[in-house]
Protein backbone atom coordinates (compact mmCIF):
# COMPACT_ATOMS: atom_id res chain seq x y z
CA UNK A 1 0.00 0.00 0.00
CA UNK A 2 1.22 3.61 -0.78
CA UNK A 3 1.55 5.49 1.99
CA UNK A 4 -0.73 8.66 2.24
CA UNK A 5 0.12 12.01 2.86
CA UNK A 6 -1.56 14.27 4.70
CA UNK A 7 -0.96 18.30 4.67
CA UNK A 8 0.79 18.88 7.75
CA UNK A 9 -1.76 22.15 8.83
CA UNK A 10 -4.36 19.31 8.34
CA UNK A 11 -2.93 17.24 10.59
CA UNK A 12 -1.96 19.92 13.34
CA UNK A 13 -5.42 20.43 14.10
CA UNK A 14 -5.78 16.40 15.56
CA UNK A 15 -3.94 18.69 18.13
CA UNK A 16 -7.73 18.56 19.99
CA UNK A 17 -6.90 20.02 23.25
CA UNK A 18 -5.22 22.98 21.72
CA UNK A 19 -8.48 23.53 19.96
CA UNK A 20 -10.29 24.68 23.51
CA UNK A 21 -9.50 27.89 25.72
CA UNK A 22 -8.91 25.75 28.73
CA UNK A 23 -9.17 21.78 28.02
CA UNK A 24 -9.08 21.94 31.66
CA UNK A 25 -12.56 23.04 32.61
CA UNK A 26 -13.87 21.27 29.96
CA UNK A 27 -12.43 17.85 31.86
CA UNK A 28 -13.77 19.33 35.07
CA UNK A 29 -17.30 20.23 33.90
CA UNK A 30 -17.62 16.33 32.67
CA UNK A 31 -16.20 15.25 35.88
CA UNK A 32 -18.75 17.48 38.03
CA UNK A 33 -22.04 16.25 35.41
CA UNK A 34 -21.13 12.52 36.20
CA UNK A 35 -20.96 13.12 39.54
CA UNK A 36 -24.14 14.72 40.03
CA UNK A 37 -25.80 12.12 37.68
CA UNK A 38 -24.25 9.19 39.92
CA UNK A 39 -25.60 10.99 43.08
CA UNK A 40 -29.07 11.81 41.61
CA UNK A 41 -29.80 8.06 40.56
CA UNK A 42 -27.94 6.48 43.45
CA UNK A 43 -30.67 3.89 44.16
CA UNK A 44 -30.56 2.73 40.37
CA UNK A 45 -26.86 2.54 40.51
CA UNK A 46 -24.60 -0.31 40.23
CA UNK A 47 -20.78 -1.78 38.87
CA UNK A 48 -20.05 -4.59 37.36
CA UNK A 49 -17.20 -6.65 35.71
CA UNK A 50 -17.87 -7.58 32.37
CA UNK A 51 -14.48 -9.34 31.58
CA UNK A 52 -11.49 -10.85 34.31
CA UNK A 53 -9.15 -7.82 33.46
CA UNK A 54 -8.91 -4.71 35.84
CA UNK A 55 -10.08 -2.42 33.41
CA UNK A 56 -12.92 -4.48 31.90
CA UNK A 57 -15.62 -2.69 34.60
CA UNK A 58 -19.07 -0.57 33.72
CA UNK A 59 -21.52 1.26 35.14
CA UNK A 60 -25.59 0.99 34.89
CA UNK A 61 -28.19 3.41 35.60
CA UNK A 62 -31.05 0.58 35.59
CA UNK A 63 -34.36 2.28 33.76
CA UNK A 64 -37.43 2.17 36.16
CA UNK A 65 -39.47 0.01 33.85
CA UNK A 66 -38.69 -3.53 32.24
CA UNK A 67 -38.23 -3.31 28.26
CA UNK A 68 -36.30 -0.07 28.04
CA UNK A 69 -33.66 0.45 25.61
CA UNK A 70 -30.24 0.08 26.61
CA UNK A 71 -27.98 3.14 25.88
CA UNK A 72 -24.09 2.05 26.39
CA UNK A 73 -21.56 4.85 25.86
CA UNK A 74 -18.08 4.32 25.55
CA UNK A 75 -15.94 7.36 26.45
CA UNK A 76 -13.51 9.13 24.50
CA UNK A 77 -9.94 10.42 25.72
CA UNK A 78 -7.71 9.85 22.38
CA UNK A 79 -7.65 6.02 23.60
CA UNK A 80 -5.37 7.27 26.83
CA UNK A 81 -7.28 9.26 29.32
CA UNK A 82 -10.67 9.50 31.00
CA UNK A 83 -12.84 6.70 32.34
CA UNK A 84 -16.87 6.28 32.93
CA UNK A 85 -16.07 7.96 36.17
CA UNK A 86 -16.42 11.30 33.88
CA UNK A 87 -18.77 10.17 31.45
CA UNK A 88 -21.92 9.99 32.67
CA UNK A 89 -23.24 13.43 31.83
CA UNK A 90 -26.04 11.91 29.60
CA UNK A 91 -27.35 9.28 32.53
CA UNK A 92 -30.33 11.86 34.09
CA UNK A 93 -31.60 13.04 30.78
CA UNK A 94 -31.67 9.96 28.95
CA UNK A 95 -32.67 7.67 32.26
CA UNK A 96 -35.84 10.27 32.51
CA UNK A 97 -36.47 9.17 28.81
CA UNK A 98 -36.79 5.96 30.27
CA UNK A 99 -33.50 4.05 28.85
CA UNK A 100 -31.38 1.88 30.70
CA UNK A 101 -27.78 3.80 30.66
CA UNK A 102 -24.54 1.90 30.26
CA UNK A 103 -20.97 3.86 30.79
CA UNK A 104 -18.34 1.18 30.41
CA UNK A 105 -14.42 1.38 30.55
CA UNK A 106 -11.56 -0.36 29.04
CA UNK A 107 -7.86 -0.51 29.40
CA UNK A 108 -6.34 3.16 28.02
CA UNK A 109 -3.12 3.32 25.77
CA UNK A 110 -0.05 2.98 25.95
CA UNK A 111 -0.64 -0.05 28.39
CA UNK A 112 -3.01 -1.83 25.79
CA UNK A 113 -2.83 -1.62 22.44
CA UNK A 114 -5.94 -0.57 20.28
CA UNK A 115 -6.45 -4.61 19.08
CA UNK A 116 -7.48 -4.92 22.98
CA UNK A 117 -8.78 -1.96 23.46
CA UNK A 118 -11.59 -3.11 20.43
CA UNK A 119 -12.07 -6.77 21.90
CA UNK A 120 -12.65 -5.09 25.69
CA UNK A 121 -15.90 -3.07 24.12
CA UNK A 122 -16.75 -6.24 22.68
CA UNK A 123 -16.74 -7.93 25.63
CA UNK A 124 -18.62 -5.74 27.05
CA UNK A 125 -21.68 -5.61 24.13
CA UNK A 126 -21.73 -9.46 24.79
CA UNK A 127 -22.17 -8.71 28.65
CA UNK A 128 -24.64 -6.13 28.08
CA UNK A 129 -26.44 -8.07 25.35
CA UNK A 130 -26.80 -11.18 28.17
CA UNK A 131 -27.26 -9.20 30.99
CA UNK A 132 -29.91 -6.61 29.61
CA UNK A 133 -32.96 -7.78 31.29
CA UNK A 134 -31.30 -7.64 34.76
CA UNK A 135 -31.55 -3.51 34.42
CA UNK A 136 -35.05 -3.50 32.49
CA UNK A 137 -33.15 -3.27 29.25
CA UNK A 138 -34.15 -4.65 26.21
CA UNK A 139 -31.76 -6.57 24.53
CA UNK A 140 -33.22 -6.26 21.40
CA UNK A 141 -32.79 -2.54 21.28
CA UNK A 142 -29.12 -1.60 22.20
CA UNK A 143 -27.94 1.75 21.34
CA UNK A 144 -23.98 1.74 20.92
CA UNK A 145 -22.86 5.67 21.21
CA UNK A 146 -18.95 7.15 22.31
CA UNK A 147 -17.48 9.84 21.54
CA UNK A 148 -13.87 11.02 19.78
CA UNK A 149 -11.92 8.01 20.51
CA UNK A 150 -15.67 6.18 21.93
CA UNK A 151 -17.10 6.87 18.67
CA UNK A 152 -14.16 5.37 16.66
CA UNK A 153 -14.97 2.21 19.44
CA UNK A 154 -18.45 2.53 18.58
CA UNK A 155 -17.86 2.27 15.03
CA UNK A 156 -15.61 -0.90 15.36
CA UNK A 157 -18.38 -2.69 17.50
CA UNK A 158 -20.80 -1.45 14.13
CA UNK A 159 -18.63 -3.41 11.75
CA UNK A 160 -17.76 -6.36 14.24
CA UNK A 161 -22.00 -6.44 14.23
CA UNK A 162 -22.27 -6.33 10.47
CA UNK A 163 -20.62 -9.51 10.35
CA UNK A 164 -23.10 -11.42 12.44
CA UNK A 165 -26.15 -13.51 11.57
CA UNK A 166 -27.77 -12.48 14.59
CA UNK A 167 -26.83 -8.74 15.27
CA UNK A 168 -26.22 -7.05 18.71
CA UNK A 169 -27.01 -3.82 17.76
CA UNK A 170 -30.09 -1.85 17.32
CA UNK A 171 -28.99 1.21 16.66
CA UNK A 172 -26.04 4.06 17.23
CA UNK A 173 -24.61 7.57 17.53
CA UNK A 174 -21.44 8.74 16.62
CA UNK A 175 -20.50 11.98 18.57
CA UNK A 176 -17.28 13.39 16.52
CA UNK A 177 -15.77 10.22 16.13
CA UNK A 178 -11.95 9.89 14.69
CA UNK A 179 -13.62 7.20 11.97
CA UNK A 180 -10.59 6.87 9.73
CA UNK A 181 -6.93 6.27 11.54
CA UNK A 182 -4.92 7.05 8.85
CA UNK A 183 -4.11 11.00 9.60
CA UNK A 184 -3.57 9.34 13.28
CA UNK A 185 -0.48 7.83 12.13
CA UNK A 186 1.17 11.09 11.15
CA UNK A 187 0.51 12.84 14.29
CA UNK A 188 1.42 12.48 17.96
CA UNK A 189 -1.00 10.37 19.17
CA UNK A 190 0.25 7.08 17.17
CA UNK A 191 3.48 7.65 19.89
CA UNK A 192 0.83 6.06 22.08
CA UNK A 193 -1.59 4.04 19.72
CA UNK A 194 1.77 2.36 17.86
CA UNK A 195 -0.32 1.46 14.98
CA UNK A 196 1.05 0.35 11.42
CA UNK A 197 -0.77 0.64 7.85
CA UNK A 198 -2.58 -2.22 7.98
CA UNK A 199 -3.64 -2.03 11.51
CA UNK A 200 -4.93 2.06 10.24
CA UNK A 201 -6.55 0.27 7.71
CA UNK A 202 -8.17 -2.85 9.96
CA UNK A 203 -9.75 -0.35 12.71
CA UNK A 204 -11.08 2.35 10.84
CA UNK A 205 -14.68 2.00 10.52
CA UNK A 206 -15.16 4.16 7.45
CA UNK A 207 -13.98 1.53 5.77
CA UNK A 208 -15.68 -1.03 7.43
CA UNK A 209 -19.71 0.19 7.83
CA UNK A 210 -22.42 -0.69 9.83
CA UNK A 211 -25.11 -3.17 8.65
CA UNK A 212 -27.49 -2.14 5.89
CA UNK A 213 -30.65 -0.61 7.71
CA UNK A 214 -28.91 -0.13 11.12
CA UNK A 215 -29.92 3.61 12.74
CA UNK A 216 -27.06 5.91 13.19
CA UNK A 217 -26.68 9.35 14.12
CA UNK A 218 -23.28 11.30 13.42
CA UNK A 219 -23.14 14.31 14.78
CA UNK A 220 -20.18 16.61 15.79
CA UNK A 221 -19.47 20.33 16.74
CA UNK A 222 -19.84 23.30 14.39
CA UNK A 223 -16.52 24.74 15.87
CA UNK A 224 -14.60 21.38 15.96
CA UNK A 225 -11.13 21.41 13.93
CA UNK A 226 -11.99 21.05 9.55
CA UNK A 227 -10.34 17.35 9.91
CA UNK A 228 -13.32 16.47 12.60
CA UNK A 229 -15.94 17.66 10.50
CA UNK A 230 -14.62 15.70 7.64
CA UNK A 231 -14.52 12.87 9.60
CA UNK A 232 -18.03 12.89 10.54
CA UNK A 233 -19.58 13.83 7.10
CA UNK A 234 -17.23 11.37 5.91
CA UNK A 235 -18.26 8.18 8.02
CA UNK A 236 -22.00 9.59 7.38
CA UNK A 237 -21.33 9.48 3.67
CA UNK A 238 -20.29 5.55 3.71
CA UNK A 239 -22.86 4.59 6.51
CA UNK A 240 -25.24 6.07 3.48
CA UNK A 241 -23.93 4.04 1.04
CA UNK A 242 -23.75 1.09 2.82
CA UNK A 243 -27.67 1.46 3.69
CA UNK A 244 -27.85 2.27 6.96
CA UNK A 245 -30.68 5.02 7.99
CA UNK A 246 -28.65 7.78 8.29
CA UNK A 247 -29.24 11.68 10.48
CA UNK A 248 -25.83 13.77 10.28
CA UNK A 249 -25.95 16.80 12.43
CA UNK A 250 -23.80 19.71 13.21
CA UNK A 251 -24.80 21.07 16.41
CA UNK A 252 -24.37 24.62 16.46
CA UNK A 253 -21.72 26.89 19.07
CA UNK A 254 -20.45 23.42 20.50
CA UNK A 255 -16.51 22.34 20.02
CA UNK A 256 -15.44 19.18 20.27
CA UNK A 257 -15.66 18.99 24.19
CA UNK A 258 -18.52 20.70 25.01
CA UNK A 259 -20.88 19.16 22.00
CA UNK A 260 -21.41 15.79 24.33
CA UNK A 261 -22.84 18.07 27.27
CA UNK A 262 -25.37 18.93 25.36
CA UNK A 263 -26.53 15.46 26.08
CA UNK A 264 -26.93 16.35 29.86
CA UNK A 265 -29.92 18.48 28.76
CA UNK A 266 -33.35 16.37 28.40
CA UNK A 267 -34.19 19.26 25.85
CA UNK A 268 -31.69 19.88 23.58
CA UNK A 269 -31.53 19.35 19.79
CA UNK A 270 -28.72 16.45 20.11
CA UNK A 271 -30.45 14.61 23.38
CA UNK A 272 -33.76 14.28 21.10
CA UNK A 273 -31.74 13.28 18.18
CA UNK A 274 -30.09 10.39 20.41
CA UNK A 275 -33.66 9.34 21.35
CA UNK A 276 -35.30 9.64 18.12
CA UNK A 277 -32.23 7.20 16.35
CA UNK A 278 -32.65 4.99 19.75
CA UNK A 279 -36.39 4.60 18.82
CA UNK A 280 -36.20 4.30 15.07
CA UNK A 281 -37.37 1.12 13.35
CA UNK A 282 -34.46 -0.37 11.87
CA UNK A 283 -35.21 -1.70 7.87
CA UNK A 284 -35.63 -5.19 9.01
CA UNK A 285 -38.06 -4.35 11.85
CA UNK A 286 -40.15 -2.43 8.59
CA UNK A 287 -40.47 -5.75 6.57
Amino acid sequence: MNKLIFDPADLAQYRLQASVADFDAEMAAYKHASEQARAALSTCFSTHAYGDDPAEKLDVYAACHAGAPVYLFIHGGYWRMLSKDDSAMMAQSLHAAGATVICLDYGLAPAYRLPQIVAQCERALQWVHAHARQFNGDPQRIHISGSSAGGHLSGMLLAADAQREQRLIHSASILSGVMDLHPILQTAVNDWLQLDDEQAQRYSPALHPPAQGTPVLVAWGALEPAVMHEQSRHYARQCELAGCLVQSMSVPNRHHFNVLMDLEQSDSALTLAVLQTMNRHTQEERL
